[in-house]
């Protein structure tokens, strides 16, 4: 994940303060939290914590986090914004395969869209489930395959080979839960909407929102997988 630059890094960030950004973030973290549940003193760990949108997110909440991330651009703006705010995060610089951590040392670790640019997820997820303590969980969010975001990312790829998605690999829901083989997880379904959708349509978003995850739809473009160690 090393083509995350500045100004990627730059980017990323402002994206999520337009209108459409916005309601985005609101329901991935929705799902999110669904999801990962996280409490306050909690020991968690983000694998491609990039400019601690969700790092900073959780330690507002009271947890106890660790960033991890291969781009030195990425993790100089999460450590910029967490001095700023005056939250005391732990920020790595690494790559996810090569991190080396105590095992069974986190109450959660996650992952947000993260898994797509590994060259083994598979590896790597393994990798984090060993990091989870007895009672915890390990969450890991991707990109869906089967929505339409892919299908712009994809496409975006296609017309520029600087894109941050070339050679990025989305997910369907049996390919995530495919990432730990023999290890019984579920996954939940999130933003039912297109990049074309308008912001304002408010209702209509969360309309959409809580068909597709009753339904545990598979166009989902945020796929949530979840492995709790007993």
């Amino acid at each position: 994940m090393s083509f995350f630059d500045e100004k990627a890094a730059l980017s990323y960030d402002s994206w999520f303060q337009t209108p459409l950004g916005t309601l985005v973030d609101e329901v991935e973290k929705k799902l999110f939290l669904q999801c990962a549940a996280p409490q306050r003193g909690e020991k968690v760990l983000d694998l491609g914590c990039g400019t601690g949108h969700f790092s900073l997110f959780l330690a507002q909440m009271g947890c106890d986090i660790t960033g991890v991330d291969i781009s030195v651009p990425m993790l100089k703006a999460a450590r910029e914004k967490s001095d700023n705010l005056h939250l005391p995060v732990h920020w790595i610089h690494a790559s996810l395969e090569e991190l080396s951590l105590e095992e069974e040392s986190f109450d959660l670790v996650y992952s947000v869209t993260a898994f797509e640019f590994l060259k083994d997820p598979r590896n790597t997820a393994l990798k984090a489930w060993n990091l989870v303590k007895k009672g915890g969980r390990l969450v890991i969010a991707v990109i869906g395959k089967e929505s339409p975001w892919a299908r712009l990312y994809e496409e975006s790829a296609r017309r520029d080979q600087n894109s941050v998605f070339e050679g990025a690999h989305f997910f369907t829901p049996e390919e995530l839960m495919e990432l730990l083989p023999g290890i019984k997880g579920e996954y939940f379904s999130g933003l039912h909407f297109g990049p074309g959708f308008d912001p304002k349509q408010q209702e209509e978003a969360l309309r959409l929102e809580q068909e597709g995850v009753k339904d545990r739809k598979r166009e989902g473009g945020f796929l949530c997988g979840i492995w709790k160690k007993m």
